[in-house]
């Protein structure tokens, strides 16, 4: 099995196609409310240790967006509670690098990363929910407005996302600061 080297810039490559499809309207639903608690908190524990290793992120950071719990329970409705677990067994048992490398737990490690940058849910592949079954829940949508804001993406190219948050009057005319 070839091993995957995804640095931040090939996700952000990959996310940036993604909210182009997502300002092009080719979403399944635009909006959707966000899904119940979770309540199994070793679960929740190694899908915030996943988090933190696939996107470079830090436990803190990951946090301060106030969507750990929404986007736990957004994966868990989308995949079922059965997947995740073993979804997030397999990570928690053999890490990153196997998990992000087998057909099986590959697109769904890749799904929950750009979860993280985007707050979008991308559909799996019809490849994968060929193999290894569909769930009536696993369509594209974003997760809401606040998610969209708070998305990973903005900070790490260092700027506002798109029609949230307003830079302020006038900031416009002051050179880009240099990081």
């Amino acid at each position: 099995m070839a091993k995957l080297n995804l640095t931040r810039r090939d996700i952000i490559r990959g996310v940036s196609i993604t909210v182009g499809l997502t300002n092009a309207g080719a979403c399944d639903d635009i909006v959707r409310t966000a899904p119940e608690v979770a309540v199994d908190p070793v679960l929740v524990e190694y899908f915030l240790n996943f988090s933190e290793q696939a996107t470079g992120f830090s436990l803190d950071d990951l946090e301060s967006t106030d969507q750990a719990t929404v986007y736990f329970a957004t994966v868990r409705d989308a995949l079922g509670v059965d997947r995740l677990g073993e979804f997030l067994h397999a990570y928690h048992n053999d890490g990153l690098d196997a998990v992000l490398g087998s057909p099986r737990t590959g697109p769904i490690a890749r799904n929950v990363i750009k979860l993280w940058y985007t707050a979008m849910w991308e559909r799996l592949p019809r490849e994968w929910q060929s193999a290894y079954g569909r769930t009536s829940n696993d369509t594209t949508f974003i997760v809401s407005a606040a998610a969209y804001k708070t998305g990973l993406l903005w900070r790490a190219i260092g700027v506002n996302p798109p029609g949230a948050n307003a830079p302020g009057y006038g900031t416009w005319s002051n050179p880009p600061a240099r990081t």
